[in-house]
């Protein structure tokens, strides 16, 4: 089941959120502030802006998005994606968030959806999954410490 996340869903986030980043920000050698994790899930919980997908009554995905003007076009707006993971043992539940998040994107008006990868391990996977759904490859990102 999709649905919007309440405040009762914000330990469940929260810990999917600790769980995909700490692989990220460990390889990066950033250290997660809990309280900041925390906050930040509970902000965009409080202003309806996370989607989360039950399986036998327990969260086991999640999407966290900004909605915004595009720096160059004000009247494009961008679903920014801003946390998006699924731990399901059945990974269909990972599509039907996606198929969420267009829903949901479509819903509020947006004419482009971004979507981040943060690991180089799934890259090949997520590239075929998108692109059979639609999405073009944008851009790559580099970090330097």
């Amino acid at each position: 089941m999709i649905r919007l996340a309440t405040i009762d869903d914000a330990q469940a986030c929260y810990d999917l959120a600790k769980e995909i980043y700490g692989d990220f920000m460990l390889l990066h050698g950033i250290e997660i502030v809990e309280e900041d994790l925390r906050k930040t899930t509970d902000y965009f919980i409080k202003t309806n802006q996370v989607l989360v997908v039950e399986r036998d009554n327990k969260v086991v995905g999640m999407t966290a998005w900004l909605l915004v003007s595009h720096p160059a076009n004000s009247n494009c707006k961008i679903w920014q994606e801003i946390l998006w993971c699924c731990n399901s043992p059945n990974k269909i539940d990972a599509l039907v968030l996606l198929r969420a998040i267009e829903m949901k994107a479509n819903e509020l008006g947006a004419d482009v959806i971004v979507l981040a990868n943060l690991s180089l391990e799934n890259e090949p996977q997520l590239r075929r999954i998108y692109s059979k759904m639609g999405y073009q490859y944008m851009e790559s990102h580099y970090a330097k410490h």
